[in-house]
């Protein structure tokens, strides 16, 4: 007889169900639904049945009350579920520690405006151009390592504190972790890669007792929008920039260049008006206290060491660096000093006939 399977939570409940279906494969009947999607007025019967039906029951923490009623609630699920199923919790996974700059903003949240970049809303609402936005944010010192690791702090401890007050069965704050200075694993603050959701499904799969296992490689599900992070980031970090593309923005299903995407962010900005997006903003405690603690941690200036990498980039090679390539030279400078770093350069030339 089939396994049934049923999953309930927000897109990465729908994600996990697709993993299913690749472990288990005529093995298993998996049905997933999204809360935020389901009809209110006719849903109660559907997810009453689906919970009868099934042997299996994940769900990610659903409060009560969530949009007016009951049934969508973890603990209504948990009530309901038929004698001989199995019930699990997973955690909603949602991390800003590599884009802490990212912010979803539900009153502006259409479109390209899905994810929101705190310092292109604050450069905005002080008169400043997107072509500033898009120099300063480039900068390698523009966050802080101080900055970058402080904030990884607090949004790993808020992880911990879901997981905690959730009394999650399957926990992934440490798999994250694990990943943050060898890929990216959130493509945006909410949207895991398929690396953390093939850990999660394959930690559901030893709990229910299978042998089967989900490929950590293959087609990523939830990839629609990928935020890039700061190269000032990845450095705090500690990251060498493989897994993240710095300089591309993945939007409805296509790549487009961070300058494209961002020159129409500030255009849409710019239609809505600056009373608009600075009222929104206003209401928005989260990124005012980001904001806020960015600009008190400030460092005031000083010479960006990428304008070392650039000077070098242009005298031995006649362009600009990549972000990646950049990074690398940044890893450099900081590990083993300047004529380290002047070093590899004489010698790439060198070896080119320079």
């Amino acid at each position: 007889m089939s396994l049934k399977i049923y999953i309930h939570g927000n897109c990465q409940a729908t994600a996990i169900a697709e993993l299913f279906r690749e472990a288990l494969s005529d093995k298993a009947s998996v049905v997933a639904r999204e809360v935020f999607s389901v009809d209110v007025d006719v849903g109660s019967n559907e997810i009453a049945q689906l919970l009868r039906w099934a042997d299996v029951v994940i769900s990610q923490p659903v409060v009560e009350g969530y949009r007016g009623v009951d049934f969508l609630s973890t603990s209504w699920l948990s009530s309901q579920i038929k004698v001989s199923a199995v019930f699990l919790k997973v955690p909603v996974i949602y991390d800003r520690t590599q884009l802490p700059q990212c912010f979803n903003l539900r009153e502006l949240h259409e479109g390209r405006l899905a994810y929101h970049d705190a310092h292109a809303l604050d450069y905005f609402l002080n008169g400043f151009s997107v072509e500033d936005f898009l120099r300063d944010t480039r900068r390698s010192d523009f966050l802080s390592e101080k900055f970058v690791q402080s904030e990884a702090l607090l949004s790993l401890r808020e992880i911990l504190r879901r997981e905690r007050e959730a009394e999650v069965d399957i926990r992934v704050s440490d798999s994250l972790t694990a990943a943050l200075d060898v890929r990216q694993p959130m493509l945006s603050v909410n949207h895991p890669d398929r690396g953390l959701l093939a850990e999660l499904t394959n930690r559901l799969l030893v709990r229910m007792g299978r042998v089967e296992a989900v490929a950590v490689a293959g087609t990523p599900m939830l990839d629609h929008f990928v935020v890039p992070p700061y190269l000032s980031t990845a450095l705090g970090l500690g990251h060498d920039g493989a897994g993240m593309d710095f300089d591309r923005v993945r939007h409805d299903a296509r790549w487009e260049s961070r300058d494209d995407y961002f020159t129409e962010v500030f255009s849409i900005y710019a239609h809505l008006g600056r009373e608009k997006v600075g009222s929104i903003c206003a209401g928005q405690h989260d990124l005012g206290a980001y904001l806020q603690r960015f600009k008190e941690d400030s460092s005031g200036g000083g010479r960006d060491p990428k304008e070392t990498i650039d000077a070098m980039y242009r005298g031995f090679f006649g362009r600009t660096p990549e972000s990646k390539e950049a990074l690398y030279h940044l890893q450099v400078l900081k590990q083993a000093g300047f004529e380290a770093l002047l070093g590899q350069f004489l010698a790439f030339s060198k070896a080119n006939g320079g």
